[in-house]
């Protein structure tokens, strides 16, 4: 995932860094592509496009570790509204910092509290789809 083969005329290399299709014009290889490179998809430098040790290590050590202690943080402000709720457990907590890794981020959390009684997955297909994939994919 590190390295694509590309058959855009624009890249005429075998191999080079995946970047992302930020798919602005619907023009795959357009001036709007690239701003996140590589296997963990991070915001682009030379050493994350071409070292994807320093792709994965930056994307989990720094970027995940945030999304993480965002979903951490969500999830205590709930507790602190009501103590009384379920806990969410640590496969829903990575679930919805998964949820706020990927290009659904801005759709919302992948578990919410219904207000009720329990923990609900998203009802927003890309976001779900987004971390049902991910999910699948590490199991």
């Amino acid at each position: 995932m590190q390295f694509i083969n590309r058959t855009v005329p624009l890249y005429p290399v075998e191999r080079m860094p995946h970047v992302s299709d930020d798919n602005i014009n619907d023009v795959i290889g357009d001036d709007n592509d690239g701003s996140h490179v590589g296997l963990m998809q991070v915001v682009t430098n030379k050493a994350r496009a071409w070292n994807w040790l320093e792709n994965t290590e930056y994307g989990v050590g720094t970027v995940f570790k945030q999304k993480f202690r965002n979903a951490y943080s969500y999830y205590q402000g709930k507790l602190t509204q009501d103590p009384t709720i379920t806990k969410l457990t640590p496969k829903q907590l990575e679930e919805n910092a998964v949820g706020k890794y990927g290009d659904h981020a801005e759709l919302g959390w992948y578990w919410t509290w219904n207000g009720v009684d329990k923990w609900d997955p998203t009802i927003n297909t890309p976001l779900k789809n987004y971390v049902d994939d991910v999910v699948s994919r590490a199991q």
